[in-house]
């Protein structure tokens, strides 16, 4: 029953990419994940990779029993046992513009516990030093996709071309795919994400992502 895998890359669109997948699917047809916080340095996953995927593999999956897509913040290993054909799919962005949104989105969550955000917060951290973390400065490379060859995917679509990819998507997977536009509004990070400065800062430190990026969206 299981049609389509959608790792959501944060802060690239997964919100609306989701919205679009419930109005395909129906919200009881979407399976979300969103618990495994690639991005905190305690976490299982990175304290036991291993151990983690092989937990995940061995359990069957019952989670996705009477779904048709999940949707998440995981790594696509924690689903390569699943036997259905099914599409793999994600949403990436430039990843100048990812840092600047997951820096200043940051700035005003509450505490949760994440190793990591609390770090950026406890030491007030600058943009440009948020930036040159290694989680967030290869972030792409060595968190969410890493040892991920491209060809695993289906498709990869780009924020910069999510009304066109959504369209490329609905014929992939034979349904329709709605645009629709979640956690849209004033965005505080716009005037640092076009200081000349520091984004030439920035682009020197996520020269390795910003590869990656292009290389998997055929920019």
């Amino acid at each position: 029953m299981l049609e389509l895998i959608s790792v959501h890359v944060p802060k690239c669109a997964g919100s609306s990419f989701l919205a679009a997948l419930q109005g395909a699917y129906g919200v009881e047809g979407v399976q979300l994940d969103y618990g495994d916080h690639l991005a905190d340095p305690a976490s299982p996953i990175n304290i036991d990779p291993d151990g983690f995927f092989e937990r995940a593999r061995s359990s069957g999956y019952p989670e996705l029993a009477g779904r048709y897509a999940v949707h998440g913040h995981f790594h696509i290993d924690k689903y390569r046992a699943v036997t259905e054909r099914c599409r793999r799919v994600t949403i990436l962005r430039d990843p100048v513009d990812r840092t600047v949104s997951n820096y200043y989105f940051w700035q005003h969550l509450n505490r949760t516990g994440h190793t990591l955000q609390d770090y950026v917060l406890d030491r007030r951290l600058s943009l440009v030093e948020f930036a040159r973390l290694p989680i967030m400065r290869y972030f792409y490379e060595r968190v969410m996709f890493r040892g991920v060859e491209r060809e695993l995917f289906d498709y990869v679509g780009s924020v910069e071309t999510l009304d066109r990819d959504l369209l490329a998507l609905s014929e992939l997977l034979g349904r329709p795919l709605g645009m629709v536009h979640a956690n849209a509004g004033p965005e505080p990070e716009s005037a640092a994400a076009q200081d000349g400065e520091i984004r030439a800062e920035l682009t020197e430190l996520l020269r390795d992502d910003i590869a990656f990026y292009r290389r998997w969206c055929d920019l």
